[in-house]
C-alpha cells in the first residue's frame, strides 16, 4: 500500500498512477462525485476490454464540456460506457482495475478528477494492490448503482449545470424539460385502459409462468407447438401490441424464450427487485438471444418483462424509440441489443419518475400515452 499526500516532491504522482491504469488495465472502473474537468491525452491500452466510467450529476456540478471530453477519450464499442448518477448522496472517488496479469489495484481517496486535484489541492489518496474477491465487490458495487447512460443529446438536451457561483451551496438541478409529452385526453383514456390490460394479466401470471417452466423442460418442437397453442388466446386477452408476432413467430424456439425469461424471474425473487442488479441479468438473457438468434427476443419478451415488472421494464417498439428520437434522446449506437434495452429502460424510468405524463405511473401505462399519440 502506498499513500499519496499532496505536497512537492508527490505532485505528478497521482497522475503518473491514473495513466499507469490507462496504459495497463485490462478492465477498468472509475467513479467520482462530480467531474469538472478531463484533460487526459493518454489513450487506454489496446489490450483494454471493458471500462466503466460513473460520474455524480447531483445538484449539476459535473461540466458538461468534461462529460463531452470523457465521450472522446472512451473507445466507440460494446464494453465501454460512461453513466450519469442522478441519486443525491453519490460521493466516491475511486479507480480499480485489473491487468491482463490478472493483478488487481485501487485509487481510493479525497481527489475528484480535477486539474486541481492533481497539481493544486490538499488531497490525500491510496493505491494499493488488492484481491480478485475486493476487486469483484466494487465492480459489482459500482455496476449496481442506478444510472443513465451519457450520450451527446444527453447533455446537450437533458442535462443541466449548475451555475458558478462564488459562494453558496450549489442550486438543485432542474427537472429534465422534455418538448414533446404525451399529455392529452386521449393518452390519459389510453393509460386507463392499459391499466386494466396491467390487472387482467395479473391472474394469468402463474398459471403463464408454469406453462413456461413445461415448454423450458422439453426443449423440443412439441413443447414449442403446445407453448404456442396455450399462449396465443391467453395473449390475446391482456397483450399490448398486434398480432403480427402470429405470423413471425408461430414456429419459433419458444423454449428458449422461456427459460430466459425465468431466469429474469428467478433472479427477480434473488435480487429482490433491485434494478441495476437485475439490469445485467435482463441485457445478457436478450444478448444470448441475439446470439441464437432467436426471433421472439424484441416484442414478445420485451412485452413480456414490460407485464412482469411495470415499473422497470419497457415494451421494446417503434413509437417508443421514435418519442425519444423526437424529443432529442436516441439511444447510444454499437452497444449489443440487450444494453440497448436496458439502456432505453432507464431512460423511460427517468421520465416517469419526473414527468407522469398522462399520469402514467410506470413504463406500461407511458408505452400507452406514446402509442396514442404515435
Amino acid at each position: 500500500m502506498r499513500i499519496l499526500l499532496s505536497s512537492r516532491s508527490e505532485r505528478g504522482d497521482l497522475r503518473r498512477l491514473y495513466l499507469r491504469a490507462f496504459r495497463e488495465a485490462d478492465e477498468l472502473y472509475i467513479a467520482s462525485a462530480y467531474l469538472t474537468e478531463w484533460d487526459h491525452r493518454d489513450k487506454l491500452g489496446a489490450q483494454c476490454k471493458r471500462a466503466v466510467f460513473v460520474a455524480g450529476t447531483d445538484f449539476g456540478l459535473s461540466r458538461k464540456s468534461a462529460l463531452r471530453e470523457v465521450l472522446r477519450w472512451t473507445p466507440k464499442r460494446e464494453g465501454f460506457s460512461v453513466r450519469a448518477v442522478k441519486e443525491k448522496g453519490f460521493h466516491p472517488k475511486i479507480v480499480a482495475w485489473r491487468t491482463t496479469s490478472r493483478r488487481h489495484y485501487c485509487i481510493v481517496g479525497s481527489s475528484n478528477l480535477s486539474r486541481a486535484a492533481f497539481s493544486g489541492n490538499l488531497e490525500a489518496n491510496i493505491f494499493c494492490s488488492i484481491s480478485a474477491a475486493d476487486y469483484a465487490r466494487i465492480c459489482d458495487w459500482i455496476e449496481n448503482i442506478e444510472t443513465l447512460p451519457v450520450t451527446p443529446e444527453w447533455i446537450d438536451f437533458h442535462y443541466f449545470e449548475a451555475k458558478r457561483t462564488p459562494g453558496g451551496g450549489p442550486p438543485h438541478t432542474p427537472v429534465v424539460r422534455f418538448s414533446f409529452l404525451p399529455n392529452s385526453q386521449g393518452c390519459a383514456r389510453s393509460v386507463l385502459k392499459r391499466r386494466k390490460q396491467l390487472q387482467v394479466f395479473r391472474s394469468a401470471r402463474e398459471p403463464f409462468r408454469r406453462e413456461m417452466s413445461r415448454c423450458a423442460k422439453k426443449r423440443s418442437n412439441l413443447g414449442d407447438r403446445n407453448f404456442w397453442r396455450f399462449m396465443w388466446p391467453e395473449w390475446k386477452n391482456w397483450r399490448f401490441q398486434g398480432g403480427a408476432i402470429q405470423v413471425s413467430a408461430k414456429h419459433a424456439r419458444w423454449w428458449d424464450a422461456c427459460a430466459s425469461l425465468l431466469r429474469i424471474l428467478r433472479a427477480s425473487a434473488e435480487a429482490g427487485l433491485r434494478a441495476a442488479r437485475l439490469d445485467r441479468v435482463v441485457r445478457d438473457e436478450i444478448d444470448r438471444l441475439a446470439r441464437n438468434k432467436c426471433p421472439v427476443r424484441r416484442a414478445w419478451l420485451s412485452e413480456m418483462l414490460c407485464h412482469y415488472f411495470p415499473d422497470l421494464y419497457p415494451v421494446n417498439n417503434q413509437p417508443v424509440r421514435s418519442w425519444l428520437a423526437k424529443n432529442r434522446y436516441p439511444s447510444r449506437r454499437g452497444v449489443s441489443e440487450g444494453r440497448y434495452y436496458v439502456e432505453l429502460a432507464q431512460k423511460l424510468r427517468e421520465i416517469v419518475r419526473e414527468h407522469r405524463p398522462a399520469g402514467a405511473r410506470n413504463l406500461a401505462e407511458l408505452d400507452a400515452a406514446i402509442r396514442h399519440e404515435a
